[in-house]
């Protein structure tokens, strides 16, 4: 979210708005996202599409222990 203000005798802030759009949930937003040193990047961790995917597990593949 951004807010602008403007400062003089008394500070102003206009309505919050949205800077981005992005999957984060709430739940851990601490870990979700980080912002780079010098303040103008945001890094966010999003979910992957889900693939039904199959996982071969090869034992014994150097023959030993037969």
């Amino acid at each position: 979210m951004s807010v602008q203000i403007r400062a003089g005798a008394t500070i102003d802030a206009a309505a919050p708005r949205a800077l981005f759009r992005t999957s984060l949930v709430g739940v851990f937003w601490a870990s979700e996202y980080a912002v780079s040193r010098d303040r103008r990047r945001f890094y966010f961790l999003e979910p992957v599409p889900s693939q039904q995917d199959s996982l071969h597990v090869i034992t014994r593949w150097d023959g030993e222990g037969t």
